[in-house]
């Protein structure tokens, strides 16, 4: 058999050049020259070769361990030179992806004689076969005039790293001006864009070549901005500064601000003279508003519109003409609401003044509406201490008419008043002549109704009512003598989604009966259907909740149940036993059995638990598992060498990069252990991968192993020994006879007989 032996090897890309009309893919294949001997001497004869790519350089003699990468390339009556060869070799597009790569050569000589021979130990590639990587890898490619790239992962210019779930980024390192990406196309009626696909739904911008208008284009143009610098919202031909066009019902243009003191939406006029207008509106509908202005506000002071005027001879409103003066409607169904408020700074105004200068008819000074159920049509409020102030004030000056000064209708209040001046009037109102009406209110409650803030005057009357002489008055009383039906004491009902239907504030309240949430039918002392938000305490079985949640079971019934659908997945059982996951029958008590995977203070991913940092088991011991015999099948010996592949791994010191650490994968500081990559090739079945591929090590039967590498430690120091003992035996007898001869050849120079 011939001992053959590569003893230098070379590899090099041969590169043919074409025209360009002619020009072709390089391919896959390279050239491999090397030199062989047979027992120290350089070859000269014809051979057959074989090649083979590896992961890993292996061990031994031949070679083992690693993955074989490709399939086998056989080259025959290769003509071997003073031992030099050159053969071409091609392993495929995938063999090279910039991991190390090494070469495995079997060769027989005379070429088609006798078995092949596996040179050791493997050839380490250069990086020159690499290279083919960059030409065969199938992220840039030619596609006719065009350069695709058909990477699966992050594409970067000037950069590696990504932005979140960035796909595609560009780092322009630039500190001012311009940096970034610039799209140009040849010709003036050129669109260069940007644009983006999510699913279905795609959108771009781009700039017009032909106009010079830039587009938003979502569904179609959603937004243009016209080189002569207007702006428009749903028109590609905006002809104003900023021109909106829209058909929704509600609002064309919404402003909102948050601040204490801000404004939503301002117009502004600064020049000092003309006709010019800080807000203009327009309306061609019959029934439509040109300007409309709404307060949704909950609470605070706000307006749905407010004008001031700072001049002494100006007007806060000033409406000409027309069939209406001033409207004023307050459409909120909850709350207090004005259908108008007007103000004034001056010693002798009026807050409100209106003036009815027909001559005919029934013609009001002020007239005032509120559809909502606690609001007012006409209210006003004067804080002045002196007398002869007035909240509201109307007069009625013809003498034959039969209008009113103060008119007010309402299911409650005619005319609300609230004066809290020791002098002031709530509601006053003068017909001076004829027979006119100073206030007129008509309601089912109460036609006309004062209050001060004097408790003395106060009354617990029915609904709304201020009770503020004797400690056991009645605010409001709601009281339905019905025996059949459904009737109610007490109703109160709103249409603002963040108004209250009914709000109590001070003091505790009581419901003697079963009181629902969302439900009409609460079947016990408290029925919610719905969601609920609780802020404290709360107590179940039994009073005065020491902690945010506070059960107390009885024997017999579980203290706490979560159920999802039908099955129950969290039970606290009645012996203090948890069961998560499952309802499960039987539960330690005062323990917990758990269905599916735990995590402590990390994502358990694959692992039945998962603990991200030390655990400790008090008095030590290991882990116990069922190793009964009756409870296997098809017991069978371990194979040998496992000594050998338990010394073929290396103990490792290292530190967790820090995305491990990050995302709970290793711990900060020096650490010890083995890497995954080297026990795969001792141990391929103690090494698995998560879902984004990282490895990790379970040591599977290691006691075993462990066992089995020290019985074959000892035979070998067994075989050890007795080899020794045995040379040891031999050396005595050779040291016996020679000291025999010895004497021998004593006694013959002695004159002793032989």
């Amino acid at each position: 058999m011939r001992a053959f032996h590569c003893i230098s090897a070379c590899l090099c890309i041969t590169l043919l050049a074409a025209s360009p009309a002619l020009a072709q893919p390089v391919g896959t294949a390279f050239n491999y020259q090397g030199q062989l001997k047979n027992a120290g001497s350089p070859l000269t004869d014809l051979a057959d070769f074989q090649f083979s790519l590896w992961d890993a350089a292996g061990a031994g003699n031949p070679p083992s361990g690693g993955n074989q990468i490709g399939s086998l390339m056989s080259v025959d009556n290769v003509d071997v030179v003073d031992g030099l060869f050159t053969v071409n070799i091609d392993f495929g597009s995938g063999a090279f992806d910039g991991q190390a790569r090494w070469l495995q050569i079997a060769v027989r000589s005379p070429a088609g004689s006798g078995a092949f021979t596996t040179l050791s130990p493997r050839q380490p590639l250069s990086p020159v076969p690499h290279a083919l990587v960059a030409l065969n890898a199938g992220q840039w490619e030619n596609s006719g005039t065009a350069i695709i790239n058909t990477n699966t992962g992050f594409v970067g210019i000037n950069r590696d790293y990504t932005v979140g779930l960035e796909w595609f980024g560009v780092h322009a390192p630039v500190n001012s001006g311009y940096g970034g990406m610039y799209v140009t196309t040849e010709g003036a009626a050129g669109w260069p864009f940007y644009g983006y696909k999510a699913g279905n739904q795609a959108a771009w911008t781009y700039l017009d070549g032909n106009t010079g208008d830039w587009h938003v284009n979502v569904d179609g143009n959603k937004l243009t901005v016209r080189d002569e610098g207007f702006v428009g919202i749903r028109t590609t031909m905006p002809a104003y500064p900023l021109h909106v066009v829209s058909t929704n019902t509600d609002r064309t243009i919404h402003g909102e601000n948050s601040t204490s003191a801000g404004a939503a939406l301002r117009g502004l006029a600064t020049h000092s003279t003309g006709s010019n207008f800080g807000v203009y509106g327009e309306t061609a509908s019959t029934s439509g508003t040109a300007v409309f202005g709404t307060a949704v506000a909950s609470s605070g002071q706000t307006y749905g519109g407010r004008f001031n005027s700072d001049s002494p001879g100006g007007t806060g409103v000033d409406a000409g003409g027309g069939f209406i003066g001033v409207a004023g409607s307050a459409w909120s169904s909850a709350g207090t609401t004005w259908g108008g408020l007007f103000q004034i700074q001056g010693p002798s105004g009026a807050g409100v003044r209106g003036l009815s200068n027909s001559s005919s008819g029934t013609g009001y000074g002020v007239w005032g509406s509120s559809a909502s159920a606690g609001g007012v049509g006409v209210y006003g409020t004067n804080s002045s201490t002196g007398s002869g102030a007035y909240g509201v004030l109307g007069e009625l000056t013809n003498t034959s008419s039969t209008g009113a000064g103060v008119h007010g209708v309402s299911h409650y209040y005619g005319v609300s008043g609230l004066s809290t001046g020791s002098g002031g009037v709530g509601v006053e109102g003068r017909a001076e002549n004829g027979p006119g009406v100073g206030v007129s209110g008509v309601g089912r409650g109460f036609g006309v109704m004062g209050v001060t803030s004097d408790p003395a005057f106060s009354a617990g009357i029915g609904v709304l009512g201020l009770s503020g002489v004797t400690d056991s008055g009645i605010g409001v009383s709601g009281i339905s003598y019905s025996t059949t039906g459904t009737p109610r004491g007490v109703e109160g009902h709103v249409n603002s989604a963040i108004g209250y239907a009914g709000y109590f504030t001070g003091g505790r309240n009581y419901f003697e009966g079963r009181v629902g949430c969302g439900t009409l039918t609460p079947a016990n002392p408290l029925s919610v259907a719905g969601d609920a938000d609780i802020t404290g305490r709360v107590s179940i079985g039994v009073t005065g909740a020491d902690a945010r949640l506070l059960v107390r079971g009885t024997a017999g019934e579980d203290a706490f149940r979560v159920r999802v659908d039908t099955a129950s997945k969290l039970v606290v059982k009645d012996n203090g036993g948890v069961a998560i996951g499952s309802n499960f029958g039987t539960v330690p008590a005062n323990g917990m059995r758990i269905a599916g995977a735990v995590g402590i203070g990390a994502d358990p991913s694959a692992f039945t638990l998962v603990s991200n940092g030390d655990a400790a088991k008090p008095g030590g011991g290991s882990w116990s598992n069922f190793s009964d015999a009756r409870l296997k099948r098809d017991i069978q010996p371990i194979a040998p060498g496992m000594l050998d592949r338990l010394l073929s791994l290396h103990g490792r010191t290292f530190e967790y990069v820090e995305d491990a650490i990050e995302n709970r994968l290793g711990l900060p500081g020096r650490q010890t252990g083995l890497i995954a990559q080297e026990v795969r090739e001792a141990f391929p079945e103690w090494v698995g991968a998560d879902d984004e591929g990282y490895l990790y090590i379970t040591e599977r039967g290691l006691t075993a192993i462990v066992v089995e590498a020290l019985r074959e430690l000892r035979a070998e120091k067994d075989e050890a020994i007795a080899d020794l003992k045995s040379d040891n035996d031999e050396l005595r007898r050779r040291i016996e006879r020679l000291e025999t001869s010895l004497c021998r050849q004593a006694d013959q120079r002695n004159g002793a007989p032989r």
